[in-house]
């Protein structure tokens, strides 16, 4: 048995009952939205179980909210898209991270500093879900950091951190079901 059917066995199986599995063709938007590829784990995992909401709050993003979310990893670590503190629109803050800093709307605020959060750069990080206690679920998609999943806060806190998605994604499951 593969880990993607470990999954779907015993009590983990209900987590998955309202996921609708991806097809390749929104793998593929993403990717292009992106403009990188995304993990092989959580590709396998999207196009097999899929995206969708956990029974409880939380779940994975469909591919629009995940195309939808790009740039969130900086404006929810730095706080810049805060109502009447904006240091750019959400227009520039997808284009930040797309150009991964190149097209910086404020080099004086965005730099490379501020753009660095536990070790790993914003521009690097995929928002692809909730956890259902205001935690973000994150993919990093830098081969430069050993964290490559993790649940981010909007304190800057980063918990259930892994390796791989595949690993994270056993985690989160494990703390779903308590």
């Amino acid at each position: 048995m593969d880990w993607i059917e470990e999954l779907k066995v015993g009590k983990r199986a209900r987590l998955w009952d309202a996921f609708t599995p991806a097809n390749p063709q929104d793998v593929a938007e993403i990717e292009d939205s992106i403009r990188r590829p995304l993990p092989e784990d959580f590709s396998s995992f999207y196009l097999r179980i899929g995206f969708g909401p956990w029974p409880h709050g939380g779940g994975i993003f469909s591919p629009g909210e995940i195309v939808a979310s790009i740039g969130a990893p900086i404006y929810l670590a730095l706080g810049s898209l805060m109502s009447g503190q904006e240091w750019a629109t959400k227009a520039q803050h997808r284009q930040l991270w797309l150009s991964q800093g190149k097209d910086n709307p404020d080099p004086r605020r965005f730099t490379q500093t501020a753009l660095t959060f536990h070790g790993m750069t914003l521009t690097d990080l995929l928002e692809i879900g909730t956890d259902g206690s205001a935690g973000y679920q994150m993919l990093n998609l830098s081969a430069s950091s050993a964290i490559q999943y993790f649940v981010a806060y909007e304190s800057s806190q980063i918990d259930l951190q892994s390796g791989s998605f595949r690993e994270g994604i056993r985690a989160i499951t494990q703390w779903l079901l308590g």
